[in-house]
Parts: C-alpha cells; sequence; structure tokens
C-alpha cells in the first residue's frame, strides 16, 4: 500500500498545503489566505479546511510549519505574532483528535532549514544557518542534521531580536514590508522588483535604496556568522529567493569584506533557497521521522 505524508506551512499571508508521496513527489496541494486579522478560530478552521482537502486513508503522518513561538515536545503553539489572541493553543491534540494520525508542529523557520538540509542546499553539512525572509524573519539552525532548540524550545527567533540604536524589530527591517518602506517614504512604487534596474544601473532610488538594504544587511549577517559560524547560510521564504537572490554574489562579497579584518579565517557561504515549498516539505518530512517513532 502507498504511503503519503502531508505538509502544512502556516505563515502570516497564507496557509500552504502539500501530500507528499513516500518518494516526497507533489501529490495535491491546496492553499488558502490566512486573514490573521479574524483570529485564532478562523485561522484555526482554514487550516482543518487545507488539511481535510489532502486528506486520504494513503496519509500517515501531518507535519505542521508555523510561523511563531512553537513547544514542539508539548505540540503547543505558544505564540503566533502574526495571527490576533493566538496564544497556547494545543495544535497536535486538536488536529490529531479530528484525523487521527500522528501530528507534529515545529516552528517554520526550523523546517525551512531541515529542509534544506535533507533535500536542499544544506544536504551533507554539518553546521546550516537558514533565514526565511517574508511576513515576517526568522531562522533555523542545524547542527549535525538536527534541529537546534535551545534550553527553552526558542531558538532561531532572531526577527525578535533588535536593530540598530532605535530598537527596531529586526523582522520590522528586513521583511518584506520593512523592505518596501523606504520606497514607501518617497513616494514611489513599493513592488520591489520594479526597482532592480535601477540598482543594476547604480542610478535613481532604486540604487539607494537596495545599496543601504545591502551594507546592513550584510552587517547584520555578519553578527550571525560570529555567533553561530555555520557553514553555510541559505537564505529562503518569498523575499529571499525572490529579490535577494538577485544579489547574492554581492551580498557574499560585502561579508567577506565586512570579516576580513579578523587574525583567523571565517569562511561561510551564502545561497538563497531553489527549493520551492520547503517550510510544507520540511514538514512532511519531519512528519514521517517523527512518525516512525510514535
Amino acid at each position: 500500500m502507498n504511503t503519503a505524508f502531508l505538509g502544512i506551512d502556516v505563515g502570516g499571508t497564507k496557509i500552504f498545503g502539500v501530500r507528499y508521496t513516500s518518494e516526497w513527489k507533489i501529490d495535491a496541494k491546496k492553499q488558502l489566505p490566512t486573514e490573521p486579522e479574524n483570529g485564532k478560530d478562523a485561522v484555526l478552521e482554514k487550516t482543518t479546511e487545507v488539511i481535510s482537502s489532502l486528506m486520504t486513508p494513503e496519509v500517515k503522518a501531518i507535519g505542521i510549519a508555523w510561523a511563531g513561538f512553537v513547544n514542539f515536545a508539548e505540540g503547543i503553539v505558544v505564540y503566533a505574532p502574526n495571527i490576533r489572541d493566538f496564544y497556547n493553543v494545543p495544535l497536535t491534540k486538536i488536529l490529531h483528535d479530528e484525523f487521527h494520525v500522528p501530528v507534529v508542529i515545529e516552528n517554520d523557520g526550523r523546517l525551512f532549514a531541515f529542509a534544506e538540509a535533507r533535500n536542499g542546499s544544506g544536504k551533507g553539512m554539518d553546521h546550516i544557518l537558514g533565514i526565511t525572509f517574508g511576513t515576517g524573519v526568522g531562522s533555523g539552525i542545524i547542527i549535525h542534521g538536527e534541529m537546534y532548540r535551545g534550553y527553552n524550545g526558542f531558538a532561531g527567533e532572531i526577527g525578535h531580536t533588535h536593530w540598530g540604536s532605535q530598537k527596531e524589530k529586526i523582522e520590522n527591517h528586513f521583511s518584506g514590508s520593512g523592505m518596501k518602506r523606504p520606497f514607501r517614504e518617497r513616494n514611489v512604487s513599493d513592488i520591489l522588483e520594479e526597482h532592480f534596474a535601477e540598482w543594476d544601473k547604480k542610478e535613481g532610488i532604486g540604487y539607494d535604496v537596495y545599496e543601504a538594504l545591502l551594507e546592513d544587511l550584510s552587517l547584520w549577517l555578519r553578527g550571525l556568522i560570529l555567533t553561530f559560524n555555520p557553514q553555510r547560510i541559505i537564505l529562503g521564504g518569498g523575499i529571499g529567493r525572490d529579490i535577494l537572490s538577485h544579489f547574492s554574489f554581492i551580498l557574499q562579497e560585502k561579508v567577506k569584506k565586512s570579516l576580513s579584518d579578523f587574525p583567523v579565517s571565517i569562511t561561510v557561504d551564502i545561497v538563497c533557497s531553489e527549493m520551492e515549498n520547503s517550510g510544507a516539505l520540511g514538514a512532511a518530512i519531519f512528519a514521517k521521522e517523527m512518525g516512525e517513532k510514535f
């Protein structure tokens, strides 16, 4: 009998689900808008709807990638910052009672890095830092193939650290809306792709904004490299794949230059993810691996 696994990626913008075969081929997909302003019950109802549309008798386990603070051991979403009134929700129990198969939940940034370590740009590497840029900014740390959660289980919440003396959250600075803000302040289009040509020609608003962004981003990455000393940093999420991929080479050079004043050699690759649906895939792979232990 064929087996299948569900990976559900719940972010601030969309709830995206995939049914995978045991060979990790996509068998079916379903997507709904998150509409986080409608609150906890509405988001839970949509999550259940996505899962229901993908469930078949072949599905052996469900993995959930959730944007927020997740207690993996207890199966609880402790806090989802993008969703109104979403605190201490026992999501694993809710979904297990509904669908009667093993359910696991993890932070979406960790599962992004996990997917890259298993099937993507981090395969075969022992020390990976995956960073997701989208509605917010998250990350996952992979050490010798395993997710690092930290003492309380919240390691990697780098989007909630602060940037500069104004104490602005990192995710307010490097998220999609944060990257659009300088264009809005200049009363021009905030469609980021429309300004690539200006940066390439080294002229105009696009050049000024992207140069400042790359300078700030390289300094921030420098700090992360000195903190975690990863072998590779993988940039993902919609902004990582669609926007930062245009600047990956120059970003690598800027980071390399910023580290050149150290008396020891610090080597790290900075790449952009080429994997689609990495959160959902990571959740499905994780569900399979954990389901085998139930």
